[in-house]
């Protein structure tokens, strides 16, 4: 056999084991990905563990699927937390909370229940680039067991007596949405423009008359947020 034919065959058999070798490469680099997915979302089920036993709201949005969302952070949050039922209407509600974030000059908020009336009371919605629940839309708070949450997304943020609510979703379900509260805060001195992160906040003062009202006349099911 001619010389120029030996080395033909040679590199073909060469290229051809290298085919074979970059083909076998590829289906072991898949159990690789596989086993690094796994351990990522051993990392995430730690992390959302962590963020349940914190009672971090933010992290658990940051963290949790839709589905997770639901099941989990409603208990902790959210708890009764829901959009208006078919057939349900304001005047159902004792305590009525009408929030006016449309001019950003002037945001305040005002409670009417039994036994009277808040009025003006200075709030800041979400400031530039920061979503603020939906606007004409209403929704039945949950009064968090706790006085006092803290939001780690956003520098452990402090949330002083909270009124949890579910003011905007993308998602079909309505009660799967982003959670927002009406809740105190130490920012005081921004209060009547937008500040916040989204939440509608309140002097401490304020947020613990709030809730107060809103417990004393049944807590649960007995107040209504309302999103201007």
């Amino acid at each position: 056999m001619k010389s120029w034919m030996l080395t033909l065959l040679l590199f073909t058999s060469l290229a051809s084991a290298k085919t074979e070798t970059i083909g076998l490469k590829g289906l072991k680099a898949q159990p690789e990905l596989m086993g690094e997915e796994q351990v990522q979302e051993k990392e995430r089920q730690s992390k959302i563990k962590e963020c349940q036993q914190s009672g971090d709201i933010n992290c658990l949005m940051d963290n949790a699927t839709p589905k997770e969302l639901k099941e989990i952070l409603g208990p902790i949050a959210t708890g009764s937390a829901r959009t208006l039922k078919s057939g349900e209407s304001i005047a159902d509600f004792k305590v009525k909370i009408r929030v006016y974030l449309r001019n950003p000059k002037k945001q305040y908020l005002e409670v009417d229940h039994p036994g009277g009336k808040m009025s003006a009371v200075k709030v800041s919605g979400g400031r530039g680039g920061f979503s603020n629940p939906i606007r004409n839309k209403c929704f039945v708070p949950n009064i968090s067991t706790a006085s006092l949450l803290h939001s780690k997304k956003y520098k452990n943020s402090p949330m002083y007596d909270p009124l949890m609510f579910i003011g905007r979703s993308t998602d079909p379900d309505p009660e799967n949405g982003m959670v927002y509260g009406i809740h105190g805060t130490d920012k005081e001195h921004k209060l009547g423009e937008p500040d916040s992160m989204g939440c509608v906040r309140v002097s401490k003062k304020d947020a613990a008359t709030i809730r107060g009202i809103v417990n004393a006349n049944g807590g649960k099911d007995s107040a209504v947020i309302c999103i201007d």
